[in-house]
């Protein structure tokens, strides 16, 4: 089988205790894969169900509004 993708699955994101137990974020380097890839600078990425805010967090260092 051929890899497609290869990358780190943590977050540099760190969770406050109290969620740590419910933590099913996907990694930042994922997120980070599919705005670089599917936007471009300036873009409005739009997250329906915001979750732990993980793509808005990535979206905005990326220059993502």
């Amino acid at each position: 089988m051929r890899t497609v993708l290869d990358m780190h699955m943590g977050n540099e994101i760190v969770l406050q205790n109290r969620y740590k137990s419910d933590d099913i974020r996907s990694s930042d380097e994922l997120v980070s894969y599919f705005i670089i890839n599917y936007s471009k600078v300036g873009d409005v990425i739009f997250d329906t169900f915001l979750g732990f805010g993980t793509a808005m967090i990535i979206a905005d260092k990326l220059k993502r509004l």
